[in-house]
């Protein structure tokens, strides 16, 4: 017997159709914007996948750039759904992603980024500190990493 729905289309069967905005948002080009932070200082403020924004300083986007980091950013939810991180994708991390804060931070084994203002996309130095807890990797190193093999060619053979 056939389970159908309301329509007499079997309602795993039906095509989902996206809204008229998310379907206009689809080609809509990411492009991170400079502007003039509080104290000053120039920030830049990097789109997110997902809506909302990341802000980080100029110098730290200038070195993420130049370490081959991709501008492809999102905010990943933790596991409840209490709080989340700003990533990107880097194919030598375990599960491909790295936390964009520990590698602004330098953030090792065992520290924990903190965000003074609570803001997790607020990624400028000012905002962010160090604390012991129970990290298990170093994102800095992962970029470093892909950095030497793409360099070497071996990122290819890799994926």
């Amino acid at each position: 017997m056939k389970a159908a729905g309301c329509f007499g289309v079997a309602w795993w069967r039906r095509k989902a159709s996206k809204p008229d905005h998310m379907k206009a948002n689809k080609n809509i080009h990411r492009t991170p914007t400079e502007a003039k932070g509080a104290n000053g200082n120039i920030v830049v403020r990097i789109p997110l996948a997902n809506g909302g924004g990341a802000i980080v300083s100029k110098e730290a986007f200038d070195k993420l750039k130049a370490d081959g980091v991709s501008l492809s950013w999102t905010f990943n939810y933790n596991g409840q759904r209490t709080s989340g991180y700003v990533r990107t994708c880097c194919p030598a991390a375990t599960g491909s992603l790295i936390t964009l804060s520990r590698l602004i931070t330098g953030a090792g084994r065992g520290e924990v980024v903190r965000y003074r203002d609570g803001n997790n996309r607020n990624l400028l130095e000012s905002n962010l500190y160090l604390s012991s807890g129970r990290a298990k990797r170093c994102d800095a190193v992962l970029v470093s990493i892909a950095a030497t093999m793409a360099d070497e060619g071996l990122m290819e053979a890799a994926q």
